[in-house]
């Protein structure tokens, strides 16, 4: 809150509406103290929309724009999870396989996108880099 005794200000009364409704949503008086605390000024709350949880952050932390951002502004990118497709199991070895079918299939704009991805593990296979230039002629 802005003031801990009387007389409040109108800001306490949206800070304390902007809170019950964390809490009715699931929220510790911790987790809003904790994030309340990391945000600076605690006026600057008021014209915020203040969410519980993020997909891309703590389930138990207090976020900005349904979880975009955290209270300091700081932005949240989702990097993916391990179990969403080959984003966490891919292996330079099933990548290169993958770009050298797709390079025989003739979908060349595929296997040169694949190949910069073998790239963008190991910089320095000369293999990915001469097969990535000749599907890109």
């Amino acid at each position: 809150f802005e003031h801990d005794a009387e007389p409040y200000s109108f800001r306490d009364l949206i800070l304390a509406r902007k809170y019950a409704g964390l809490i009715a949503s699931g929220a510790s008086w911790g987790a809003i103290a904790r994030s309340v605390h990391r945000s600076g000024p605690v006026a600057s709350l008021t014209a915020k929309s203040l969410n519980l949880g993020s997909q891309n952050g703590r389930p138990d932390a207090i976020y900005l724009d349904d979880g975009a951002s955290e209270l300091d502004g700081q932005l949240l990118f989702d990097l993916g999870s391990p179990n969403s497709g080959m984003a966490g199991d891919d292996t330079l070895e099933e990548l290169f396989a993958e770009a050298e079918g797709a390079e025989e299939e003739g979908r060349h704009d595929d296997a040169a996108a694949l190949y910069q991805r073998c790239l963008a593990i190991d910089a320095k296979d000369a293999i990915a880099a001469f097969n990535r230039a000749n599907c890109l002629r």
